[in-house]
């Protein structure tokens, strides 16, 4: 993006203008930096980005504080133990402006721009979420549907829990995530509570715009257990 075409610092941008990338992240910090970085080549419309730490050990923390000038919000677990993935996703989520959220764990990565494209389908009230690590072949005229140039469909298909778009207010709505439930999973439960009060999952037509790192990188994946405090795995 040119310099010219960014907004005045007194300008206050309207809710559906941007979206809020909300990361939890716990001790994989070579993980988030290509998160970030991927982001800012493949973002096609503005963005802030909210970042929540759950405990990582020091010289992570340190690392992590050291890409502050990629983050709007950055907050730290000063506990002695990590939360687990509920908690921690309540506190990257909640501080978020827009009225559209991509949750992403730390681990996952854009491949494509799919920002607008994901406002675009989450615009219509009966969509409560999509994911943009879906991939999704062409969509025939029965089963399309197009808002401003979005092709997508209503699916029953529920994986891509690891990168999560929806509004604020269905957050709001369903009480964000549940913290009883302290899982890597927790992301199933979450989908379901919106599932539950009756919106729909869409999937964007096409390839898979973001890629989750344990479907993606094999033996050299590096999981969180082997740091984990206090809950389980923060991310998947």
């Amino acid at each position: 993006m040119n310099s010219h075409n960014y907004p005045s610092p007194e300008t206050v941008l309207a809710n559906d203008s941007f979206i809020s990338i909300c990361v939890p992240t716990y001790c994989r910090p070579f993980y988030l930096r290509k998160l970030l970085d991927t982001l800012a080549e493949f973002a096609d419309m503005p963005y802030e980005v909210i970042v929540h730490d759950d405990g990582s050990v020091p010289h992570f923390q340190e690392e992590l504080f050291a890409m502050r000038d990629k983050i709007s919000i950055l907050s730290f677990n000063t506990n002695r133990f990590n939360q687990g993935l509920p908690a921690a996703a309540n506190h990257c989520i909640r501080p978020a402006s827009s009225k559209y959220v991509l949750f992403c764990n730390d681990d996952c990565f854009f491949v494509r721009p799919c920002l607008k494209d994901l406002c675009n389908v989450l615009s219509k009230p009966y969509v409560g979420i999509l994911s943009p690590a879906n991939a999704v072949g062409p969509l025939n005229s029965q089963e399309a549907m197009i808002v401003n140039g979005t092709r997508f469909a209503i699916s029953n298909y529920l994986g891509g829990g690891s990168c999560i778009a929806f509004r604020k207010e269905v957050y709001d709505e369903v009480g964000g995530w549940n913290e009883k439930s302290t899982s890597g999973q927790a992301d199933n439960v979450f989908v379901y509570s919106i599932l539950k009060k009756g919106y729909w999952k869409a999937v964007l037509e096409g390839p898979d715009r973001m890629k989750v790192g344990n479907f993606v990188y094999g033996d050299d994946y590096k999981p969180t257990q082997g740091f984990t405090r206090g809950h389980e795995k923060v991310t998947a």
